[in-house]
C-alpha cells in the first residue's frame, strides 16, 4: 500500500512538472530579410518582430544603441552588428494583448575559407529578453533569461 502511494505521489508531481515545461512563451519572434543577397562580410539589416501573443500585458527590456546584442544567430555564419551611440540605455516596452515591437538588427555573414563563391546560408535569431551587455564583459554572457527563437531565413551570400 505505501509503494503504491509513493509511486502515485512520484507520477503525480512529474506529470505537473511536464505540462508547465511545455508552456509556449507569451512572446513570438519573427524576423524579415530586408535583402536576399548580400556580399561576404557585409553588414545588413534584418527586419524584426516581437509579438504578444498572450492576453496579458508583456513588457520587453531592450537595448537603445546594443538591440542587435541582444540577438544571436543560430548559424556560426552570422554575426551581430556593432550599433553606435553617444549613450546606451535600457528602456522598458509594454506590449498589450496582440501588440509588438518592430526595430531592425545589423548582422553580417562570413563565409568560410574555401566555400563556395555563392552560398545560401539559412538562420533564426534569438533574443533574449533582458539588459545582457549592459551587465556584461564583451563576449561573455550569462544566461539569465530564455533565448525567444525566430521563423528561419534564407540569405544568400557571394564573394
Amino acid at each position: 500500500m505505501l509503494r503504491r502511494s509513493v509511486l502515485t505521489t512520484v507520477l503525480l508531481i512529474c506529470s505537473a512538472g511536464s505540462g508547465s515545461y511545455g508552456q509556449s512563451s507569451p512572446l513570438r519572434a519573427e524576423i524579415e530579410l530586408t535583402r536576399i543577397s548580400v556580399k561576404n562580410n557585409e553588414v545588413f539589416s534584418v527586419s524584426t518582430t516581437i509579438r504578444n501573443v498572450s492576453g496579458e500585458e508583456q513588457s520587453l527590456t531592450t537595448l537603445d544603441c546594443g538591440y542587435s546584442y541582444q540577438w544571436t544567430a543560430d548559424n556560426p555564419l552570422l554575426r551581430s552588428g556593432a550599433e553606435s551611440c553617444l549613450q546606451n540605455a535600457l528602456s522598458t516596452i509594454r506590449l498589450g494583448p496582440g501588440g509588438s515591437y518592430k526595430r531592425k538588427v545589423r548582422v553580417s555573414a562570413l563565409l568560410r575559407a574555401g566555400s563556395d563563391p555563392k552560398q545560401a546560408v539559412t538562420f533564426r535569431l534569438g533574443f533574449v529578453n533582458d539588459d545582457g551587455p549592459m551587465t556584461q564583459r564583451p563576449g561573455v554572457r550569462a544566461a539569465t533569461a530564455p533565448r525567444l527563437w525566430s521563423n528561419a531565413v534564407t540569405v544568400t551570400v557571394t564573394r
